[in-house]
């Protein structure tokens, strides 16, 4: 007997869909959270992530991981994380 092949429907596509968007949204805020933690630990601020801190030693001329941490997560991470980082906290000073 030949087994069949069950057929989707949109309604069961859409929330198999939905449900890989929440799991990748879940673990992208790990890995921030993750990243975070772990720059407090070795003495940064408790709302940087370690990748924006490395791209402020980079800015500094200390030593640094940066590329490191960009050939693992794309090209410009550390720069793009240490952007929104200044930016939210010019933003928070503001309020």
């Amino acid at each position: 007997m030949i087994p069949r092949k069950k057929k989707l429907c949109a309604g069961t596509m859409l929330s198999k869909t939905l449900k890989t968007a929440k799991i990748t949204v879940y673990i992208r805020r790990v890995l921030i959270a993750t990243s975070v933690g772990l720059n407090v630990l070795t003495g940064g601020y408790s709302n940087q992530t370690f990748s924006a801190r490395n791209w402020a030693w980079h800015r500094e001329g200390r030593r640094n991981i940066v590329s490191i941490i960009d050939a693992l997560f794309g090209s410009n991470h550390c720069m793009e994380s240490w952007t929104y980082w200044v930016i939210r906290k010019r933003k928070k000073g503001k309020k």
